[in-house]
């Protein structure tokens, strides 16, 4: 069984579920059959996402392009990330730039608990105190270099806490260090957000509560997209490399 969970058949679900994602943080959204927009109107082109339901092809950029430079310059905002989770073609023509090929990566259900460091308690954030916890946290730590000065639930609204996205925060010692999110949909738990406090790496704390997160629906394999850094984290913790995501960002048109 966990052989067949990390195979392609979690690749659907997983842009399935990222599209979920992007679109229940942002302020505005629109969701066609191949692309999910979301859009919080920040300046890190990560915080105004689409993301890729289907594989797109040469014949389809244009199309999907129009479509999507209409919804973005409705608002005001920075530029805008595009994901797919297929392989897609040259964009550069068509004014997007790449910005990497970060590994998908997923983890089978039934995986033992990993082990936790001493002196972490890691609590999900239900209330909006707690959540404003977690987005110091992503903001500081993540880091959102572009974000700028910021409000408290410009970045994670409080209307999160009535979907199906999860919040936690680790404490070391009463200290916040580290912090994580889960959407558990359409097959698959997918991570994301993970982020640890520059000086509390190297001691387990990210990988604790990627873990917890990844176990919030045992019943369901995980996935995640991976930075060059935590790959490593996530490889201990029982994640392989089941892909790659393509990620281009395009220009806000006026």
């Amino acid at each position: 069984m966990a052989q067949a969970q990390t195979t392609d058949t979690l690749i659907e679900p997983a842009a399935r579920n990222l599209a979920t994602f992007f679109t229940g943080i942002a302020r505005r959204g629109m969701c066609w059959d191949d692309a999910w927009a979301g859009d919080l109107g920040l300046a890190d082109p990560i915080t105004n996402s689409t993301t890729l339901i289907q594989p797109m092809t040469t014949a389809t950029v244009r199309d999907l392009t129009d479509r999507l430079d209409t919804f973005y310059r409705e608002a005001d905002g920075g530029p805008w990330m595009l994901w797919s989770v297929w392989p897609t073609p040259e964009l550069t023509a068509f004014g997007y730039s790449p910005a990497g090929y970060p590994p998908l990566m997923a983890r089978p259900s039934g995986t033992p608990p990993a082990p936790q460091p001493e002196g972490l308690q890691i609590v999900e954030a239900t209330d909006e105190a707690e959540l404003a916890v977690f987005e110091r946290g992503l903001i500081e730590w993540f880091p959102l270099e572009h974000v700028g000065t910021f409000l408290p639930g410009d970045v994670i609204s409080p209307q999160i806490l009535e979907g199906p996205l999860r919040c936690w925060v680790g404490y070391a010692y009463d200290v916040p260090v580290t912090a994580a999110m889960a959407c558990a949909g359409d097959g698959v738990v997918g991570i994301y957000c993970v982020a640890t406090a520059p000086d509390a790496r190297g001691k387990g704390y990210g990988a604790a509560i990627t873990d917890v997160a990844a176990r919030c629906d045992e019943s369901l394999p995980a996935v995640l997209q991976a930075s060059s850094m935590g790959r490593p984290v996530y490889e201990r913790i029982g994640f392989t490399t089941i892909g790659a995501c393509s990620l281009w960002i395009r220009q806000r048109r006026p």
